[in-house]
């Protein structure tokens, strides 16, 4: 059965997984994590908050800060509100941000830290709320900026019996978020998308590419402001339940993939680019039996690959879809050469 908003599609999981990781994200240098069922305890706490300091489904919101759990909170409580909200790159400059919040029609907004709390008051938008999600030891709350605690704690207070009901309320074709484009050919456009946008590209996903576990692990490192990693990082784990872990950064990727073993990364092609170059280098200075082995490897793989882009809808579903030579073959590369790699990446298939 399909569901009806992305709040359902989290329910989902919770209720299938309530004591399952959602989220692992790097805390004083360890990983540390929180169930589904703690996740959607801190959604609820957080959108009542914010509906007791005065946000409502006439707002819209802005979300300006990296990937991890308080951004999920603040997706999914502000959509639980029928609060559109607006990713921005904590990345791009003051300017940038005023053009994406005026263009948007931004009234709040969710920031990381003190120093993109700076680069909002820089805008000199009058705005409803600001509120920080990491902030220093001497912060001083003030009647429109609060710390992120404070709002969970609000809403910890508060009666909760309507949320619920609300968010059951928000059909498909209701206004999710609004993502702006990269603005290369001209000033960045606010692209408006619904519930059934999300929801359609997941139910497609899902059933025409490839089969979600609740049992996988997803490594994001890509910024979850950007569509694709949103849609394919973010939402798509969680609607399997699935675990989503946080990266520290690109630069500190090899690292997380060790810790965290994932067995599914959304990437671009440099990352992989990467990859490629760092093993080429490595065989560059390895004996000449070494370099041919790779080579063969290599060589398989891309046989492999050309059978997988021919095969139809039925091969790809039964994985037989390989010449019994050509599969023999990539078992053997795979015990000789793809294994020590993939150990490299985290040791999951």
């Amino acid at each position: 059965m399909r569901s009806h908003n992305i709040l359902e599609m989290l329910h989902r999981s919770v209720e299938k997984y309530p004591d399952r990781k959602a989220l692992m994200w790097k805390e004083s240098g360890t990983y540390t994590q929180i169930t589904y069922k703690g996740l959607w305890n801190r959604i609820k706490d957080f959108a009542i908050g914010l509906k007791a300091l005065g946000i409502t489904h006439e707002d819209k919101l802005a979300i300006l800060g990296h990937s991890g759990i308080k951004w999920t909170v603040t997706d999914f409580a502000s959509a639980s509100l029928a609060v559109v909200n607006v990713p921005i790159y904590p990345t791009i400059p003051a300017e940038q941000v005023k053009y994406m919040i005026n263009n948007a029609d931004v009234t709040s907004i969710v920031v990381e830290d003190e120093e993109q709390y700076q680069k909002v008051l820089e805008t000199n938008v009058d705005l409803k709320l600001i509120v920080i999600m990491n902030t220093k030891e001497d912060f001083v709350s003030q009647e429109n900026v609060k710390s992120f605690e404070e709002v969970e704690a609000l809403g910890a207070e508060q009666p909760n019996d309507s949320w619920e009901k609300d968010w059951q309320q928000l059909g498909r074709e209701d206004l999710l978020t609004i993502i702006h484009t990269s603005g290369t050919t001209g000033k960045p456009k606010g692209v408006m998308l619904t519930h059934a946008n999300i929801l359609s590209n997941i139910e497609g996903a899902l059933f025409w590419i490839f089969e979600l576990r609740p049992t996988d692990t997803t490594l994001s490192y890509l910024p979850v402001s950007h569509v694709f990693e949103r849609l394919a990082g973010h939402f798509l784990p969680l609607s399997a339940g699935g675990t989503i872990a946080y990266a520290e950064g690109i630069e500190t990727i090899t690292e997380n993939l060790l810790e965290v073993k994932p067995n599914i990364v959304t990437s671009v092609p440099r990352l992989f680019e990467k990859v490629y170059a760092g093993i080429s280098n490595k065989m560059n200075e390895a004996s000449p039996v070494k370099r041919r082995l790779f080579n063969w490897a290599l060589k398989i793989g891309e046989e492999r690959y050309e059978y997988y882009l021919n095969a139809g809808t039925e091969q790809l579903i039964t994985q037989d879809y390989l010449p019994d030579s050509l599969y023999r073959k990539w078992k053997l590369a795979d015990r000789l050469v793809y294994k020590t790699i993939r150990d490299q990446l985290g040791g999951r298939n």
